[in-house]
């Protein structure tokens, strides 16, 4: 099935995605704001607690703003674990307004890019976009663990298939 960007039912589709999206983005910020102790238990499992504490530190003292705008921009368009940025918004107070309309931008493109890319592609059910590996993977490890050269990565979902690729040096 083609989600092509001009196609009625598509559009209503990205629609309806945008907006459940950002509404659990919206419950990810109630939890930051009034369930802290969940919402560290959430934050700490990335390996994000000293982030966030610095963050909500500087933005206190009046510094910050522009940068957690662009990182939460960034954390809805891409990959990048949107459930953490939501609940950290909560945690830090940031703005509610502004996050629900940085939230629609961004999951908003990230949908809508889909849908362009399977204009020139055919994406099938059970299809993959794999755009990278989420922050804090090997540096939230202790000790870091980083991949090297000759490692393998091995991307597999049971009953679909797997991919492999190996590191190489640049």
């Amino acid at each position: 099935m083609s989600l092509s960007p001009g196609c009625k039912q598509t559009r209503r589709f990205l629609r309806r995605s945008t907006i459940f999206s950002v509404l659990g983005g919206m419950l990810g910020y109630l939890i930051g704001a009034y369930f802290f102790d969940f919402a560290m238990n959430i934050v700490e499992f990335y390996n994000y607690e000293k982030e966030v504490i610095d963050l909500k530190r500087a933005l206190s003292q009046g510094g910050s703003f522009y940068t957690w705008l662009g990182i939460l921009f960034l954390a809805g368009f891409t990959p990048l674990p949107y459930k953490v940025f939501t609940i950290a918004s909560g945690l830090i107070s940031f703005n509610f307004p502004i996050f629900v309309l940085i939230s629609l931008i961004s999951r908003g493109l990230r949908f809508f890019i889909v849908s362009y890319l399977s204009k020139f592609m055919t994406l099938q059910a059970g299809d993959i976009i794999t755009t990278g590996t989420p922050p804090a993977v090997g540096m939230g490890k202790k000790p870091q663990v980083f991949l090297k050269e000759g490692d393998t990565i091995r991307l597999s979902i049971d009953n679909l298939g797997e991919q492999n690729s190996k590191v190489v040096a640049e």
